[in-house]
Parts: C-alpha cells; structure tokens; sequence
C-alpha cells in the first residue's frame, strides 16, 4: 500500500473517531449563593462524571452549597478559587460529592474555602489543598464533620485543613 493510501486510511479513522477523543465540557458557577443542584446556577447545566466543574470567580467569599438531599458528581473540579483575584466558597452540610478524577483548589491563585460539616466527598485521584505553581494562593479546608475519601492528598504552600469531628 502506498504511503497516500495509508494517510487517507488513518485520516478517515481519525475523524470517524473523533467523538473517543473529546474534550469533555465545563461548566462554571454563575451566581454568588445557592444550591449546587439548580441548573440555573451553572452556566452550561449541572456538573456530571464527564465533566469539568468550575468555581472560579470573584463572589466575595460566597459559592455553592451542597446539602444532605444533593448527590454531586464531576469529573475534575476546579475550586473554589482558580486564578489570582478569585475569591470563593464551597459549603457541604450533608449529601455527596464524587470526583471522578482530581480536585484542585486554588490551581493559579486566589483565596478557596471549604466549609464541610457532613456529608461524603470521594476524589478519585488527589485533592489539591492548594495546587502547587505560581501565583498567590489560600485555601482552607475545614472539616468539622463527615467524610473524605481520596486516592491521593496534597498539601502545598497556602494551605490549611483544620480537622475535627470528622475523618479523613
């Protein structure tokens, strides 16, 4: 077979299988407070397994919350906090959060906090108590109750957990 053929046989393979390598969507909170399970928070519908979830955005401290009745599921988030200026919270009184890959608070900058005083979160690969990089970072975890499974965790400069009442 002739060098022409083979590249027209794999250029044809590749677009027909474009749909394997997708990038898989973002969404990003757009509102200061509320539930993390209203669509109308997020700017591009809820997170989901497939997805990347952001919070990463100037809300003066404020950010989602996720309660007992909620079950949350993405495949990478992105916060609370992601880039310099950014200033964001994330609330758990109850129900789950499942990241099917890594959690990163802080990833360029800002100032994240997570406030969780029940509830599960399982991170299937690490979470990022901040990220380590470049940019000015603090990110707290307080964990005053509940649960928190993770295949890896990571402290960096700029980080806080205060644990009590709670597993980890």
């Amino acid at each position: 077979m002739n060098l022409f053929k083979k590249f027209t046989i794999l250029s044809i393979f590749l677009l027909l299988s474009g749909s394997v390598f997708a990038v898989p969507y973002s969404t990003h909170w757009n509102t200061t407070t509320g539930d993390w399970d209203i669509v109308g928070n997020w700017n591009n519908g809820l997170p989901s397994s497939d997805g990347q979830t952001y919070i990463d955005a100037d809300l003066s401290g404020d950010g989602p919350t996720i309660d007992s009745s909620m079950t949350a599921t993405t495949l990478k988030f992105r916060g609370p906090a992601r880039n310099d200026g950014d200033d964001a919270s994330l609330t758990m009184t109850g129900g789950t959060l499942h990241t099917y890959d890594v959690w990163i608070m802080c990833e360029y900058g800002g100032t994240g906090v997570v406030n969780m005083s029940g509830g599960t979160v399982t991170c299937d690969a690490i979470l990022y108590i901040p990220y380590a990089g470049g940019g000015t970072r603090d990110a707290d975890f307080n964990l005053s109750g509940g649960t928190i499974n993770t295949s890896g965790f990571e402290m960096n400069t700029g980080g806080l957990m205060d644990i009590t009442l709670a597993a980890l």
